[in-house]
């Protein structure tokens, strides 16, 4: 595989530029500040795309690093040869990443390739990733070495290109991934480090522990402390007043005030958003189990009131329950006088009705008989006068009579409706008796759904781990709803201060702004420096203050909150720390055998690597090759004065040229197939001058197996 050429649109401060590689090796020989590192930056780019998009600053973020100086179209294209076959790739870079566009296409055809993904090019032509081949193919100046910093073994896509080309199984491919992923949970866990998560478990155990054990005075130390913070947030706005003045002395000393007074109001903003920031994740923290949203809360006020109205209720029912059993039982004992009083007037009643009929018989029966006796003297005796007086005398003594059985009768219907007032009565006092089991049921109803809302309220409470006592219930969801609202309030304004920060940066040129450098006049800029460091120290010491006063009213709340779920925290992190170190134990053993199955692996191919190590090297320096060894981790040690001595101890120079040739070795290892290009920043600046000939030579002779870019600033490294 070879490069063809290449065109800039604008890339950093090459624009419109392009590049033929029509001989090989290709130098590119320009001065310091020419950008021979961006040309090489933009050839890595156009296969593998830009590093560190996540970094913070722009110098570690390629995307901003090499943004174009003179702005226009941020891109290019590079036409290559692989497989016999010539391509074009064309990529253009926007703000982000999801901005970029890249097409390929096949030159003879002018087609588009599409079964490439041509956004990771650099995958599919070399099978390596980023990373591999800034350490293989890719030899940047000063930064020759194989293994990175902080790496013990080389990348894992240089380990699993070399093992499948000693028919290795595909296992080593992800080993360096899998290692450092054991090793960064080791550490996460680990019961030694500070930032271990056992480690830190110990302390708690042991903060609670000592909390347990502490009474009393903590409500004393928070009203303290927010006094203490109150009054360095004072002295610490009364800084940043002065800071400001003396900022702006500086600034007006080299007119460039407008834009550190900029530069120092974005700082601030960031502050702010920072502090804001870290206040809201130390408070959500504090809530193991969230907080509800406040309409919850609402519901369980609502229902909470009902409790209320149902405890009054169930009070006047039971007043009303007393007083009907009372009010029943004076009834049913006047109920009772009142039949015994009916009673004896019936018997008396009846008494005298018969009385009454009685006399009406008598009446009837003489008025009969004087009826029959003046008849006969009327008409037998022919006495008409005696006859007419004993007939008048029997019609009185009929209609007397009449009277009296009419009395009798009425008397007699009378009696019967007393009787039904006394079934009145009876049935009155049955109704009695129906009220007050109707009273007892509601009772009953209103206290079971009582007990249900006090369950349900004391449910919802402890979930949130917030302590349940029926007198304090109200008070403590009007809390709970202050401190959702005082959560909300938090978030919003985090977000809040990140808008303000967007706004910022979306009116403002940021680049000019992080760029500029603030001067004085002498003399009095000295002063000012002073003055101004002096108020910087002074802030810092403040700012240190607030945050250790803010950590302990933090760590005193959090103790207030907690005291009564301490016990039960202790307990479980106990638990939880012993089956954390089990597995500790079983991860490090895991590690351990892993590691030893990569030595016993790379062994495989660590001899073809020290062969083509010492050719080269026997090139590029004449010397002695046969005291140097490699390890399994492909790590080179030389034996001197009786011992094999770390290259790392020896000049820059030596373990540049150990560097060069040991990356040689692992390219030639890696392609024995269609050979790649190889790309070298100027890597021989650390030569001598007879090591620099020798690697001019050098690279004639790589060239005939590779094609070879290289760029340099010097004449004498170009020859």
């Amino acid at each position: 595989m070879r490069l063809i050429s290449l065109h800039i649109d604008h890339f950093g401060n090459l624009s419109d530029f392009d590049l033929k590689f029509d001989q090989n090796p290709t130098v590119i020989l320009h001065e310091n500040g020419w950008g021979k590192s961006t040309l090489a930056a933009f050839i890595k780019v156009m296969f593998y795309g830009f590093s560190g998009e996540l970094k913070k600053t722009n110098a570690e973020r390629e995307r901003e690093k090499y943004r174009p100086w003179m702005g226009g179209t941020y891109g290019g294209n590079l036409t290559y040869e692989a497989d016999g076959k010539r391509y074009q790739v064309t990529k253009v870079f926007g703000a982000r990443q999801k901005e970029d566009s890249c097409t390929l296409i096949d030159t003879a055809t002018g087609f588009a390739v599409n079964d490439v993904d041509a956004m990771h090019l650099g995958e599919e032509l070399f099978a390596l990733d980023e990373r591999s081949f800034l350490r293989s193919v890719f030899i940047a100046q000063n930064d020759v070495r194989v293994h990175e910093d902080g790496h013990a073994d080389i990348a894992d896509g240089i380990s699993a290109k070399i093992g499948n080309l000693s028919d290795a199984t595909d296992d080593v491919n992800r080993y360096e991934a899998v290692m450092e992923r054991l090793n960064d949970l080791l550490n996460k866990m680990s019961p030694k480090r500070a930032t271990g998560s056992i480690k830190q478990m110990d302390a708690h155990i042991s903060s609670l522990q000592n909390n347990l054990r502490r009474e009393g005075t903590l409500l004393d130390n928070a009203g303290r402390l927010q006094l203490q913070i109150k009054s360095e947030e004072e002295k610490l706005q009364e800084l940043y007043a002065k800071r400001v003045q003396i900022e702006r002395k500086l600034r007006q000393s080299v007119q460039k005030g407008e834009l550190l007074a900029r530069k120092e109001a974005f700082q601030h903003l960031w502050d702010q958003y920072e502090d804001a920031r870290k206040h809201l994740e130390q408070t959500e923290e504090s809530y193991v189990n969230g907080l509800p949203v406040d309409e919850e809360v609402g519901r369980k006020l609502e229902i909470w009131k009902v409790r209320e109205d149902l405890k009054n209720a169930i009070e006047n029912r039971e007043l009303q329950l007393n007083y009907l059993i009372k009010e029943a039982e004076d009834a049913k004992a006047h109920a009772k006088e009142q039949i015994e009083y009916v009673r004896r007037q019936k018997e008396i009643r009846e008494t005298q009705m018969e009385n009454t009929s009685r006399a009406a018989m008598v009446l009837l029966g003489v008025a009969i008989v004087l009826l029959v006796a003046g008849a006969v003297t009327v008409f037998v005796l022919s006495r008409l006068m005696i006859g007419a007086g004993i007939v008048g005398g029997g019609v009185l003594s009929l209609v007397v009579g009449l009277i009296v059985m009419l009395v009798a009768r009425i008397r007699k219907k009378k009696i019967s409706e007393e009787e039904v007032d006394e079934e009145l009565l009876q049935l009155a006092d049955h109704d009695a008796s129906a009220d007050i089991s109707q009273v007892e049921a509601r009772i009953k109803a209103d206290r079971d759904q009582l007990a249900i809302i006090e369950t349900n309220v004391e449910e919802f409470l402890r979930h949130y781990r917030f302590p349940y006592k029926p007198e304090t219930v109200a008070s403590t969801l009007y809390d709970i709803r202050q401190r959702i609202a005082m959560l909300a309030s938090q978030v919003a304004d985090v977000e809040s201060k990140r808008e303000d920060i967007r706004r910022f940066e979306n009116a403002n040129d940021m680049t000019s702004i992080m760029n500029v450098d603030a001067g004085a006049e002498e003399g009095e800029r000295d002063d000012l420096e002073g003055e101004r460091n002096k108020v910087e120290t002074q802030i810092g010491e403040t700012q240190e203050f607030i945050r250790m006063y803010t950590r302990q009213l933090d760590d005193d709340q959090d103790e207030i909150q907690s005291l009564g779920d301490m016990r039960m925290e202790l307990e479980r992190l106990r638990a939880e720390r012993d089956q954390k170190l089990h597995n500790y134990r079983m991860l490090t053993m895991t590690r351990d055998y892993l590691k030893k199955a990569k030595e016993n692996f790379s062994a495989k191919y660590r001899k073809p690597l020290l062969d083509g190590f010492k050719k080269y090297y026997g090139r590029l320096s004449a010397q002695e090759v046969s005291e140097f060894q490699l390890d399994a981790n492909i790590h080179m040690t030389k034996r001197a004065f009786g011992e094999a001595r770390d290259v790392e101890a020896y000049s820059s120079g030596d373990r540049d040229l150990v560097d060069i040739c040991l990356r040689m070795a692992l390219i030639d290892a890696m392609y024995q197939d269609e050979k790649p290009f190889v790309v070298l920043d100027d890597p021989f600046v650390n030569l001598d001058q007879e090591r620099t000939k020798r690697a001019m030579t050098f690279l004639s002779d790589v060239a005939k197996d590779y094609q070879v870019i290289y760029f340099t600033c010097h004449e004498a490294r170009a020859k």
